[in-house]
């Protein structure tokens, strides 16, 4: 399971799929951080940007806090910290392209650390967590 406040997909996704959804979800973040909001709107609002660029999303709600004494959570009332899932695409961007896929990752448009042009380095799922990384400014090169 992922660490709650993430983004995570159970579907192949695109190089340009993880660049559209890190920036939806970074100007969500952005929105929401340290700000009082209506959970019920917000979750109507995380399904409807990430369904604008093609994808459904589920979302997971989780009681957030601080650590306390011995690593345990301490939770603080009222905040709550999304888990976002993409699911599926909508209907209008259909099934996974392998070939759209190769291209994308061969042309490395997600800049990530160590990948050269024209070849394919990576194994499933490690572009989204190198993506992450580097948004949290870790370089895994």
């Amino acid at each position: 399971m992922e660490e709650p406040g993430s983004i995570h997909s159970i579907i192949n996704l695109y190089d340009s799929e993880i660049l559209r959804a890190e920036k939806v979800w970074g100007l969500l973040r952005e929105k929401a951080s340290g700000r009082s909001v209506d959970r019920d709107a917000l979750n109507r609002e995380i399904k409807q940007r990430f369904e604008d660029i093609g994808l459904v999303v589920g979302v997971k709600w989780f009681t957030g806090g601080t650590p306390g004494p011995g690593g345990v959570l301490v939770e603080i009332p009222g905040l709550m910290i999304p888990e976002i899932e993409i699911r599926a695409r909508t209907q209008r961007t259909g099934e996974f392209d392998h070939e759209q896929m190769a291209h994308e990752v061969q042309n490395n448009i997600l800049e990530l650390p160590g990948q050269e042009k024209g070849k394919i380095g990576m194994k499933e799922g490690d572009a989204m967590k190198l993506l992450a990384d580097k948004h949290r400014g870790h370089d895994h090169g």
